[in-house]
């Protein structure tokens, strides 16, 4: 008797982010042979995390510092030869002192963790991370972060779990009958969906919402200005990673020639992109206890809607588990993982449980 003839044995993987490449590997973890199609809407996979080549900079840089503890075990073990480093430091730039008190800055860990003002993080949040995922021994310990090659050290290992990745594929719509979806609508063309496949959608909120419908979230954005120096910068005390308090920035990362700023919940700072990467050069030059010199070179981004607003009533309105209304289409998306915040950890736990649900 073949027991694996009712299971699955191809999967459509809409989304080659994290989530979408993630539950291509655990799909071919449980199924060796199975037909793994990711289509991608962009030219390029990674999601929100990926590296380029910024010809202004003429240096490859990743869209945005993105950052994994030592606890985050599911992401960790996709990044290929992590670096970590050990301790997080927090400089006041009112007192200009150095710290290592997590609880004293813990307004500036939680808007950091989950793209939020503290005050109107979620509980539930607050309290599985506190609690579950980030004890202040281990966090203090371990910190990874991403050296402009991030694609190298965690997309592009993935890409080899999908039998084929159709990149300028965009879902406008899908076809339905009896609870199953039967078919997939792209910019490119119709893809019907047989008995034995399933579909993962691994889409961000608002593209989801746009297919599938569902609640209208609320999103924050986040920031992140690259300046290219002469030379390495030294930070106080020499050290490669700083949180900054009372602060525009809120991170600053020491790559090599390349310091990376991050200023997480920007949707309400509005300021116009070269005055702020001026001012926040200043804020650098203060730092450091130099004075301001000509600005570098430098590249701005603004990521736009990156992450949904995790307070209690967008928290409320996120999925309770990776199946939909249709019995062959799971989500995936840091998202979709309630209670957990948006970040590369939660992406890949949502692709695990997506992976196990339609691996039945």
């Amino acid at each position: 008797m073949n027991r694996n003839k009712n299971k699955n044995q191809k999967f459509h993987i809409i989304g080659a982010g994290i989530a979408g490449l993630a539950c291509a590997k655990f799909i071919r973890q449980k199924n060796k042979s199975a037909e793994i199609i990711v289509y991608e809407a962009t030219p390029r996979p990674g999601g929100r995390c990926y590296s380029y080549y910024d010809k202004k900079l003429q240096r490859p840089l990743d869209n945005g510092t993105h950052v994994s503890l030592g606890v985050n075990k599911s992401i960790n073990r996709l990044i290929d030869k992590k670096k970590f480093v050990y301790r997080i430091n927090f400089f006041d730039t009112l007192s200009a002192k150095i710290s290592r008190s997590f609880k004293k800055y813990k307004s500036h860990l939680l808007v950091s963790i989950f793209n939020t003002p503290g005050h109107e993080v979620a509980h539930s949040l607050i309290k599985t991370v506190f609690w579950k995922l980030f004890p202040f021994t281990m966090f203090q310990k371990k910190i990874y972060y991403s050296h402009n090659d991030l694609s190298r050290r965690l997309i592009e290992p993935l890409l080899g779990n999908a039998s084929r990745i159709r990149y300028g594929w965009k879902l406008l719509k899908t076809e339905d009958n009896n609870g199953r979806v039967t078919a997939l609508v792209f910019n490119r063309g119709k893809i019907d969906i047989g008995p034995r496949e399933a579909v993962i959608c691994a889409l961000d909120a608002r593209n989801y919402g746009k297919v599938f419908g569902g609640p209208e979230f609320d999103y924050a954005d986040i920031i992140n200005i690259h300046y290219r120096t002469s030379v390495e910068l030294a930070l106080p005390q020499k050290k490669k990673i700083l949180g900054i308090i009372k602060g525009m920035a809120h991170w600053i990362f020491i790559n090599k020639d390349i310091v990376s700023v991050t200023i997480s919940a920007a949707e309400n700072l509005q300021i116009d992109k070269d005055e702020l990467a001026r001012e926040v050069w200043k804020e650098i030059c203060n730092i450091r206890g130099v004075e301001p010199a000509f600005v570098p070179p430098y590249r701005v981004l603004r990521h736009r809607r990156t992450t949904v607003k995790m307070d209690w009533s967008n928290n409320n309105n996120r999925p309770e588990s990776a199946a939909t209304k249709f019995s062959n289409l799971f989500a995936a998306g840091d998202w979709t993982y309630k209670n957990y915040p948006c970040c590369m950890e939660g992406a890949v736990l949502s692709a695990k449980r997506a992976a196990r649900l339609c691996t039945k």
